[in-house]
């Protein structure tokens, strides 16, 4: 299980209405379904944003509080109008507080088919270490 003191979810809601944001669309925003997997030397974070990619969307960094935001395009068949829809669009946003233990220099990102994967590096204190014993 992840450390608290190395990264918290910020957001506790499913949706949240475009009021709620500071971004200008009209759209509904999601707050994406997001996975996080640790190991000794990183934190993962998986979050699913379907219609995303590498230029809609954005991951920041400002003091201890790491950020994703995907900006979705509407896509409409050419020469047809839309009757029915169940399928809503939106963009996705979603943030974490990171402890001093994530070395922040050094965060990467990538998204493949709809999903956004970031890589949060520990720093040398945060890693797990074994200390070997000798005998006195």
């Amino acid at each position: 299980m992840t450390d608290e003191s190395l990264i918290h979810s910020k957001q506790n809601q499913d949706v949240m209405k475009n009021e709620d944001s500071k971004r200008s669309r009209e759209k509904r925003l999601f707050v994406p379904l997001t996975d996080i997997y640790e190991s000794d030397d990183v934190i993962n974070i998986v979050a699913s944003m379907p219609g995303i990619d590498e230029n809609s969307v954005e991951v920041t960094v400002e003091n201890d509080i790491i950020s994703v935001y995907g900006k979705v395009a509407e896509q409409k068949p050419s020469g047809m109008k839309l009757i029915y829809s169940e399928y809503v669009i939106g963009d996705y946003q979603r943030s974490f507080e990171i402890g001093d233990s994530i070395d922040k220099e050094n965060i990467s990102a990538s998204v493949k088919n709809g999903e956004l994967h970031v890589v949060l590096p520990k720093s040398a204190q945060a890693r797990t270490r074994v200390i070997h014993v000798n005998v006195a």
